[in-house]
């Protein structure tokens, strides 16, 4: 289902199950038409783990991202590593190092990296953090905002916080909030 929010001069798109080439459609098709974004925040590629290989989910990944530039060309694009998973750690390691080698070339692209405050020092997901060891839980979310709002302007931040718009709603809507 997409979710869709606009808080003033804030407007966030979200789309929950997509893989990369849903996402692709979406923007060749007209999504992204219509605005002039200042920042765009990416998080994709997880559900592409389970039928794609590393190769084809940063070739994915960067493609999506360059869709993107010319779009939203004016845009600051930032792509946030593939979030931790359970049982997949080690992959995902490798396969966001790959990604950031892969996407360090292109302008006004920054790789944002919260492994670090979803992992433990073993390397494994925080499990108090994960509601089914893939998503996040509201406290899993509560720390993603935290680190996202540093790249947000303070007008941005006082937007989300007035119109108590959830990080959890934005990236993931669980089949009870699912509205289509």
């Amino acid at each position: 289902g997409r979710n869709s929010s606009k808080a003033g001069e804030l407007s966030i798109w979200a789309t929950g199950w997509d893989r990369i080439e849903n996402i692709q459609w979406r923007i060749l098709h007209g999504e992204l038409d219509g605005y002039h974004a200042q920042k765009i925040f990416m998080m994709l590629g997880t559900n592409n783990l389970d039928i794609n290989t590393d190769e084809e989910i940063v070739r994915g990944i960067r493609e999506t991202v360059c869709l993107m530039a010319g779009k939203q060309p004016q845009a600051q694009l930032y792509v946030v590593r593939i979030l931790p998973r359970r049982d997949r750690e080690d992959r995902l390691r490798s396969l966001n190092d790959r990604l950031e080698r892969a996407l360090a070339d292109l302008p006004r692209v920054q790789v944002i990296d919260l492994s670090e405050a979803l992992t433990g020092k073993d390397g494994k997901i925080r499990e108090e953090l994960f509601s089914d060891g893939l998503h996040p839980n509201h406290e899993g979310y509560r720390i993603i905002a935290g680190h996202l709002k540093r790249f947000l302007n303070k007008k941005s931040k006082e937007q989300i916080a007035r119109n108590s718009v959830m990080l959890e709603e934005m990236i993931y809507l669980p089949e009870e909030k699912n509205f289509g």
